[in-house]
């Protein structure tokens, strides 16, 4: 079948590419989802986004305003079999859409860990499960009992077994081997379980299944449009991070955010203090003039954000730079995004961000951790005051932190962090796992 709108699908361990394009040919496969996929993913409005698998343990999941955040942009999100069944059952309510067996249980309380659905496979290459799911036992063995061919005491004993195993341990065999251990007279009755899911595959991999019946019925299950909820009534600030952090442009093998840009011109941009002014003063909706006179007599020159070389400017001056470097955009970098979203279309900036983002990956500290995450804060911030030519004194390289909208010198140093080596090598330094930190 085919579907008129684009279609995405996160999945890997449950089914494989060909799998899917064999229910849904056109269907764009992406590998199970993580936290910053679905703020990347090009999806306008209409477009289907499958959620089959996703990571979670050694990644951050994806987070449930993420999937608001498609949803609020019309999107239609389905969740089904695994990672998707668990959003599902905690969105349904609010525009997410669940289906199958593995959604409905988690939706009516059937089940409720996160384990129930887990399983190990290789981060890269061949994605296919290397063991089975609790939730796969649950079903198999509850279809063997309905069938007569198994008794509902040696059921409950498997799913226990199972239940009390690490979901990386979990499998046919080792469950087989501990209960024949404790009972050995239950072996006909395994033997008959074997053979019951080998002639019913539906319920031996549910999850594979319930993905496959969820790819036929998307017509029906997007026929509604999406819920578009109010906005922002549910957003919070890391959704806004989020935004900016997660949205990538490939350059030269690597991604990058705009956020990565954005920071980057903080650093580096001789200008950025004059971008960053005018960005404040509009977003304070006046003038310089305007902005100056109606705060000149509530902010003086002892301001706390003026140095005590700037005591004698002239007030209206005064009132400037302190409003400049107290501003924090509400919500961070995507609101200068918002305001000049030039700034972030940069592909020649992407490809030296890239550059330094190898070189760092290249460049180890005692074979153990990358040199760049060993590098003292108090390096980079002398790093930091030879870039913008001000005085090393902590005072002095907070307000130029500050003129470039950085709201302190951890923010700042965090900023410089993934650059210095490439300044290092491009002033002529030599890098290795000997280089001095201090």
């Amino acid at each position: 079948m085919s579907h008129p709108s684009p279609v995405h699908v996160f999945t890997g361990p449950t089914l494989t590419a060909e799998q899917v394009h064999s229910v849904l040919p056109g269907a764009q496969v992406h590998e199970p989802v993580r936290h910053g996929d679905l703020i990347a993913l090009d999806a306008p409005a209409g477009a289907v986004v499958v959620i089959i698998d996703g990571l979670y343990h050694q990644q951050v999941s994806v987070r449930h305003k993420e999937i608001l955040e498609l949803v609020d942009r019309g999107v239609h999100v389905v969740g089904c079999s695994s990672m998707g069944a668990l959003r599902a059952a905690e969105l349904h309510q609010v525009g997410m859409v669940g289906a199958g067996t593995v959604f409905e249980m988690y939706r009516d309380g059937v089940i409720d860990a996160d384990d129930e659905v887990a399983v190990v496979h290789l981060r890269e290459g061949d994605l296919s499960a290397r063991n089975v799911p609790l939730v796969g036992v649950r079903v198999a063995t509850a279809a063997a009992v309905e069938a007569g061919v198994l008794s509902p005491a040696l059921a409950e004993r498997l799913v226990a077994v199972c239940r009390g195993q690490h979901y990386t341990e979990r499998s046919w065999p080792a469950l087989r081997r501990t209960v024949l251990r404790e009972r050995p007279e239950a072996e006909a009755e395994l033997d008959a379980l074997d053979e019951f899911r080998a002639a019913h595959p539906e319920a031996a991999a549910v999850k594979a299944y319930d993905a496959l019946a969820t790819l036929g019925r998307l017509d029906e299950l997007t026929a509604t449009p999406a819920a578009v909820r109010s906005a922002d009534t549910w957003r919070n600030p890391h959704v806004y991070d989020w935004a900016v952090e997660h949205r990538v442009v490939p350059a030269d093998g690597v991604a990058v955010s705009d956020a990565a840009v954005l920071r980057h011109r903080q650093v580096y941009d001789a200008d950025f203090p004059t971008t960053w002014r005018a960005f404040v003063v509009g977003e304070l909706g006046a003038s310089e003039e305007e902005v100056a006179a109606r705060w000149t007599g509530v902010i003086g020159t002892d301001s706390p954000y003026l140095l005590a070389t700037e005591r004698d400017l002239p007030a209206g001056e005064a009132v400037l730079r302190t409003l400049v470097r107290a501003f924090a955009p509400p919500r961070g970098l995507h609101d200068l995004r918002a305001a000049r979203p030039d700034l972030a279309d940069a592909p020649g900036l992407r490809q030296e961000i890239a550059r330094a983002s190898r070189l760092n990956d290249e460049t180890w500290w005692r074979n153990k951790e990358r040199l760049v995450d060993r590098l003292p804060q108090e390096r980079l911030l002398r790093h930091l005051s030879g870039l913008w030519g001000c005085s090393p004194d902590h005072t002095a390289l907070l307000a130029a932190a500050r003129d470039r909208g950085l709201a302190g010198l951890d923010e700042a140093a965090a900023a410089v962090r993934p650059y210095f080596l490439r300044d290092h090598a491009d002033d002529g330094g030599t890098l290795s796992t000997r280089w001095r930190l201090a």
